[in-house]
């Protein structure tokens, strides 16, 4: 997907974190920090730092932290990723529907990617590594998170999100 002018300047999560979308390209696409950007923290090994990208589910755009390993590559876990929220078309990168307040690939199904980010869509991020077991352990809808990744793992079938999670 190449960036046009259709694209928002600016993208927003489900918490209200601002990033500026400025790539030539949507797939792997490095998102710069704005004022209202959160802190970027993985308190992972992160050669080149800690990075937020937009990232896609089967079904929802994501923002998600990166651990860098190299100044165009990184990793993530589903637990680092927050849906793209929107409140019209125009918030949504290109091609997107806004349903239901979130960016989503029209007809395409939710996979353990998405479940998760909206088990999470309203978590706060990690704000300091002394926290970092006790953060994953407090968060919003855990033993849903953990039934979850039990139940959607090794299947080709679409998950369910469950009910006290946001719905896509």
């Amino acid at each position: 997907m190449a960036v046009s002018d259709a694209n928002p300047a600016v993208l927003h999560d489900t918490l209200g974190g601002e990033y500026g979308l400025d790539c030539t390209s949507l797939i792997n696409c490095p998102l710069t920090e704005l004022e209202g950007t959160p802190a970027a923290v993985t308190c992972g090994y992160a050669e080149y730092g800690d990075q937020f990208r937009l990232f896609w589910g089967n079904r929802l755009a994501l923002v998600c932290l990166f651990a860098m390993s190299s100044p165009d590559s990184g990793a993530m876990s589903a637990e680092f990723c927050r849906p793209v929220a929107c409140g019209d078309r125009e918030d949504c990168p290109v091609g997107l529907a806004c349903t239901r307040g979130l960016c989503q690939i029209p007809g395409r199904v939710t996979d353990l990617d998405d479940a998760i980010a909206l088990c999470l869509a309203d978590a706060p991020w990690l704000e300091d590594c002394d926290d970092y077991l006790d953060y994953f352990f407090d968060l919003p809808n855990y033993e849903q998170l953990t039934e979850l990744v039990d139940s959607c793992e090794d299947s080709d079938d679409p998950c369910s999100v469950p009910s006290e999670c946001r719905q896509p």
